[in-house]
């Protein structure tokens, strides 16, 4: 008789990878400084739900497999984006906003 001790969710390379952390959260956007970033011993993550668009959820999928040589998950995707957006001023992250509530 075979057990489901066995039965792990596999562990995503790119989500565990220093490496591909440090890229994700430490490049610089437009000369200014990068978002702090706790330790992997300090970080805790808080699964979150929200809505989305089928065309939305479709886009952040897409843009999860454009990196060729490593695997970039949705969280990925979602922090990558608020790390742009963070760099930017006050007004063009009101104009992105904007623009975004009115798709």
């Amino acid at each position: 008789m075979m057990g489901v001790g066995n039965l792990k969710k596999p562990i995503n390379p790119a989500s565990t990878s220093p490496a591909a952390d440090d890229f994700i959260n430490g490049a610089k956007v437009d000369g200014k400084k990068p978002m702090q970033v706790a330790s992997a011993r300090e970080r805790t993550y808080k699964r979150i739900t929200f809505s989305l668009s089928d065309e939305l959820d479709r886009e952040i999928e897409r843009l999860s497999l454009i990196p060729r040589d490593f695997r970039a998950s949705r969280s990925d995707v979602i922090r990558a984006a608020v790390a742009l957006l963070a760099a930017q001023d006050e007004a063009e992250i009101a104009q992105f906003m904007k623009e975004a509530q009115q798709k």
